[in-house]
């Protein structure tokens, strides 16, 4: 089992962070990430893909439905555009 690192960009542009130990679900295949407690004081689902950057398993998602949800309940609403490549998030094995 690996300790993961992951960073979070909300759709309102915040952003936040959390760690897990976990097993990555292979390379190339749907990563789904449930209830990461993040530094914003919330729950999130993150739903992506693993794959191999510099060498290392890693994971990353990106678009509307990557991060659920994607604003904390706070948030004001959205800067960007639904076009805009957020929420986002991505991750990868650290040292724990």
């Amino acid at each position: 089992m690996l300790h993961w690192t992951f960073d979070v960009v909300h759709q309102d542009q915040s952003r936040a962070n959390g760690k897990r130990d976990m097993d990555g679900p292979g390379i190339g295949r749907v990563a789904i990430v449930k209830d990461l407690e993040c530094s914003c004081g919330h729950q999130h689902t993150l739903i992506g893909t693993e794959h191999v950057k510099l060498g290392k398993p890693h994971m990353s998602g990106v678009g509307h439905n990557s991060v659920t949800p994607p604003n904390d309940t706070s948030s004001k609403a959205s800067k960007g555009s639904p076009m805009d490549d957020i929420p986002s998030w991505e991750g990868g094995p650290s040292n724990p």
